[in-house]
């Protein structure tokens, strides 16, 4: 009788050891355990149809092996038939309730499944019974971040860190969870150790990419996206954040390159959609820019692409449907206790007594000081500088008041005396000008998908 274990699935030479397997099974093809090592080489080898088949000959020749059951919820889980893989995993649970990895695999599957206080209570149950476990730790990161329960993420996958600092992956989990207390130059540390415990890792690039663009150094955050692209070029997301990145140094050509690859390579990811509306802005191709806001709103509904489709509207003039689209933003982040949304909706009630006001007759002082217009604004300030110093100056020179003296010498007359009519002439703007409006289209980092996230971990059983 042959057996493979975990250990021989490990080994670099997979088809060698598949040609094994199949030796082991040609010579006793009764005997489970061979075909559940064959399934194990397959997983490894990512052909998961043919894996399947190996373990469910192995389950068919003992189906009380709960090693079959749960190497079946696995591969199941990794051809993304989430349902049948529970349904497996619940079976190695049942027939043996004491295993901690059938728990922790079904808190793997449950993620999956977006069950997320399910996914929790059954990696809890697998910490319980084996609280030495690194992996059970760092699995329980993903339902506390879903919950917000940054703290409580930050302890678990401290404690996965102390169980086992050498699996790059809790270096990652801690980065992100880091990110989300914003703790930045922490997370920067430790994607730093995750990158080098395994350089060859693009997420690691890629988170340590995020962290950098998020302390505002994003020459470096460019280098580490460049990196992530490299070694993983058909990832969506390691061309749309080194988009954002290359729009931060005002390289707006290869940002909009690289957003159109994201989005070719993930034509369902609407921030992508929004992150390209963005760049055209800036550009002032704003009936392009709202296309795109209008698809991201189309995958998702979003109080920011809302308001980004609002401000494309703005530029195009077309204010009453501006106004319609920033309300619906801010009717959506009106319940919402989030930090951002509330410094959200206050930007938003900004915007809209902009607009409600755009189109009234301008007074002089709003012409001067109301408006966006810097170089107004400082001209503005400059006269009324001005005006004082004319109306002290000879206060000074002569101890007095300083307007009674001003006919003692005609050059203390003329300059205040210019600049004020000036200043008085200004009121019948009101009789031509009206008041305009600027905003600009709002950017944030994405959120992480938790579901995603829980993706491209590559779990192992045991």
């Amino acid at each position: 009788m042959v057996i493979f274990g975990i250990e021989m699935a490990k080994k670099k030479n997979l088809e060698q050891e598949l040609k094994a397997a199949e030796k082991a099974i040609e010579l006793d093809p009764k005997d489970a355990s061979n075909w559940w090592g064959k399934g194990i080489i397959l997983v490894d080898l990512e052909r998961y149809e043919e894996a399947l088949d190996a373990i469910n000959k192995a389950i068919e020749l003992d189906p009380k092996d709960t090693s079959n059951w749960k190497w079946k919820g696995l591969t199941l889980k990794n051809l993304k038939r989430y349902e049948e893989a529970l349904e497996a995993i619940n079976k190695a649970v049942e027939l043996d309730p004491k295993d901690a990895s059938n728990w922790r695999g079904k808190g793997i599957i449950l993620v999956d499944l977006e069950h997320y206080e399910e996914a929790l209570d059954a990696i809890n149950k697998a910490i319980e019974l084996d609280p030495k476990d690194a992996s059970s730790w760092k699995w329980k990161v993903i339902p506390l971040r879903y919950f917000q329960r940054y703290k409580e993420a930050l302890n678990a996958i401290n404690k996965a860190i102390e169980l086992d600092p050498k699996d790059e992956s809790n270096w990652w989990g801690k980065g992100l969870t880091l990110l989300d207390l914003e703790r930045y130059e922490e997370a920067l540390e430790a994607f730093n150790k995750a990158v080098e415990l395994d350089p060859k890792d693009a997420s690691n690039w890629w988170g340590k990419g995020l962290t950098l663009k998020d302390l505002k150094r994003y020459e470096e955050a460019l280098e580490a996206f460049n990196k992530a692209v490299e070694l993983d070029p058909k990832d969506a997301s390691n061309w749309r954040d080194k988009a954002e990145a290359l729009y931060s140094l005002r390289r707006l050509d290869d940002a909009l390159t690289s957003i159109k690859k994201a989005i070719e390579l993930n034509p369902r990811s609407s921030y992508s959609y929004n992150m390209k509306g963005f760049i055209l802005m800036k550009g002032t191709l704003y009936e392009e820019a709202l296309k795109c806001f209008e698809s991201a709103l189309q995958i998702e509904i979003k109080p920011l692409y809302l308001f980004n489709k609002g401000t494309a509207l703005v530029r195009l003039k077309r204010l009453d449907e501006a106004e319609d689209s920033i309300n619906r933003a801010k009717d959506l982040v009106a319940s919402s206790k989030s930090k951002t949304d509330q410094k959200a909706r206050k930007h938003y009630d900004d915007v809209l007594k902009k607009l409600r006001g755009a189109g009234a007759r301008i007074s002089w002082w709003d012409w001067w000081f109301g408006e966006t217009n810097r170089p107004r604004r400082a001209l503005g300030a400059f006269l009324i500088f001005i005006i004082v110093i004319s109306v002290l100056a000879p206060f000074i020179r002569e101890g007095t008041l300083g307007w009674f003296n001003c006919g003692k010498d005609w050059r203390t007359y003329v300059v205040p005396a210019s600049v004020s009519v000036l200043l008085l002439i200004l009121p019948v703007i009101r009789f031509f000008g009206t008041k305009g409006v600027e905003v600009t289209p709002m950017l944030q980092r994405p959120e992480i998908d938790i579901g995603e996230l829980a993706k491209t971990i590559k779990p192992r059983l045991n």
